[in-house]
């Protein structure tokens, strides 16, 4: 039998790294998600017209450990 993991990729503004107002976020990811991979990139390049720089966090519903990577994307 195969048994996927659930993985999902999300655009989010930059300030969710260290806005207070994005606290409870973090905490979510950082309890019900393993973060694979944080993906940043010219955001005029993609979506025209907007000045707010974004980036794309790939993660998995799993329990993370303090030992796993996350693979930061330039």
């Amino acid at each position: 039998m195969y048994m996927s993991i659930p993985v999902i990729g999300l655009v989010l503004d930059n300030k969710w790294y260290h806005n207070s107002g994005s606290r409870a976020l973090r905490r979510l990811f950082r309890e019900r998600c393993r973060i694979l991979a944080v993906v940043t990139y010219p955001h005029d390049r993609f979506f025209d017209g907007v000045m707010i720089a974004t980036s794309m966090i790939v993660m998995e519903k799993a329990v993370s450990d303090e030992s796993h990577e996350v693979l930061f994307i330039r």
